[in-house]
C-alpha cells in the first residue's frame, strides 16, 4: 500500500444543509412487535455565506451525498413504543484517502458489526 505524503484530515463539520430521505419496510413479527428496514441516504452542503468563502451547493451535490441503511425492532404498546435499530455507513460523503473511494465495500459494512445502535422511547402516533 503507498504511503500518503500528507496527514489525513478528518471533517467534523457536517454542513450547513442536510437533507434526508427515509424508506421504511415494516411488517409484524409478533402481537406487539414490528420490525423495519430502512434505507436512508443523506447530503451535506452549504448554502453561500460570507463568512465561510466558497461554502456553495456546486455541480459536486450528489458527491457529497452519504447513505445509510439499517434495521430494527419496535415494540408497540398502548402507552409508549420502544425502537432498537441497527445502522450502517454505506457511502461515505468525503473520499478515503487510504482507499480512494467513497463506497464502503460488503467487507467493511460486515466490519461495523452491529453498526450504529440506537434505542429510543417515544409516544405512538
Amino acid at each position: 500500500m503507498a504511503k500518503l505524503k500528507e496527514t489525513p484530515v478528518i471533517f467534523v463539520n457536517q454542513g450547513d444543509i442536510k437533507l434526508e430521505l427515509n424508506a421504511e419496510y415494516r411488517f409484524k413479527i409478533l402481537l406487539l412487535l414490528d420490525g423495519a428496514f430502512l434505507w436512508m441516504p443523506a447530503t451535506s452542503g452549504h448554502w453561500d455565506d460570507p463568512n465561510r468563502p466558497g461554502a456553495v451547493i456546486s455541480s459536486k451535490f450528489l458527491d457529497q451525498m452519504a447513505i445509510g441503511a439499517g434495521y430494527g425492532i419496535r415494540f408497540n404498546f398502548n402507552f409508549f413504543i420502544i425502537r432498537f435499530d441497527c445502522g450502517y455507513k454505506i457511502r461515505s460523503p468525503f473520499e478515503d484517502p487510504y482507499k480512494k473511494s467513497q463506497w464502503y465495500s460488503f467487507k467493511e459494512i460486515r466490519q461495523q458489526g452491529l453498526g450504529n445502535v440506537q434505542v429510543a422511547v417515544n409516544y405512538p402516533f
